[in-house]
């Protein structure tokens, strides 16, 4: 058995090795920093009054970072699904809040939370 687990965690990383590869991010700490400055595009949209762009922004964080490079299967893998489960509920608060359109105060609020988040995944020993 603890064979198989070694042969899993070296499979692992060897995947995310080669996806980082390919979009040129050596640690998750560099996939949230890119997450970050769309998540900082979509404010900054909702902030001008583009509140369409800015709910479109955020999902370019989720699928072009965080489900497409492969940091959510990691959170799944190595912290938990149900912190996977939240993240994801996170992201989902962000674009409701956009779609409510509140003072931007609020959607600072929502997306720093995301942020955060984000980041203390990042920073785990294991990832």
């Amino acid at each position: 058995l603890a064979g198989i687990l070694l042969l899993l965690v070296f499979c692992v990383h060897i995947l995310s090795i080669s996806i980082f590869a390919d979009t040129q991010y050596s640690t998750w700490a560099e996939v949230v920093s890119a997450m970050d400055e769309e998540i900082d595009k979509a404010y900054d949209l909702y902030n001008s009054g583009d509140d369409s762009e800015a709910y479109k922004q955020v999902n370019v964080a989720y699928y072009q970072y965080y489900e497409k490079l492969g940091f959510e299967r990691t959170v799944k893998m190595y912290i938990s699904g149900s912190r996977a489960s939240a993240v994801e509920l996170q992201f989902a608060k962000c674009k409701s809040t956009i779609k409510k359109k509140p003072d931007a105060a609020e959607v600072r609020a929502e997306l720093d939370t995301l942020s955060s988040m984000l980041a203390e995944d990042a920073a785990k020993k294991f990832m």
